[in-house]
């Protein structure tokens, strides 16, 4: 049986990278940003019909405030959550996940993980689509992320998207 205790506390920086790559890597923004871009080159070679200065001003906006949106959304989150707010102990073996801060402690069965996911520097335990445990990588040792990976890669129940090694 597999077994992993750790500590983490969690950097501002690091987690608003994972908060705009979770936001701006979706099929649907990618394909907003490149029909607006298409949009705003193709009114600069039309027409004037097309208010080609508008379009741009309009482009522009959306290329500032969108990313803007997310930054104050993950900053008020950062500051108003306890997970953030000191360091988080976590026991992790193949029945169960032991989460204890200084305000609270959760004991739960990995069947309470619907989907996990990993990212280049984190892998995000989903219980729900609002609520998650944030385990970031750097904080570990290399052995101790293939262990977690391994228990991971060890539960069928789960829904995984882990990288490849």
């Amino acid at each position: 049986m597999d077994r992993i205790s750790f500590t983490q506390d969690y950097p501002f920086r690091p987690f608003l990278m994972l908060a705009f790559r979770r936001y701006f890597t979706r099929p649907i923004w990618m394909f907003l940003y490149a029909f607006w871009l298409g949009f705003t080159l193709l009114s600069f070679t039309g027409s004037n019909s097309f208010f080609p200065t508008n379009t741009l001003i309009y482009f522009l906006c959306f290329l500032i405030f969108l990313p803007y949106v997310v930054y104050a959304n993950t900053r008020n989150l950062f500051r108003t959550h306890h997970m953030f707010e000191d360091e988080i102990h976590f026991t992790i073996d193949d029945k169960e996940i032991l989460a204890k801060g200084s305000h609270f402690e959760s004991r739960m069965d990995w069947e309470v993980i619907r989907q996990v996911k990993e990212y280049p520097n984190w892998m995000m335990l989903f219980l729900s689509n609002q609520s998650s445990y944030y385990i970031y990588k750097n904080q570990l040792d290399p052995a101790e992320w293939l262990i977690l990976k391994s228990i991971i890669r060890g539960r069928t129940d789960i829904t995984s998207k882990l990288r490849k090694e």
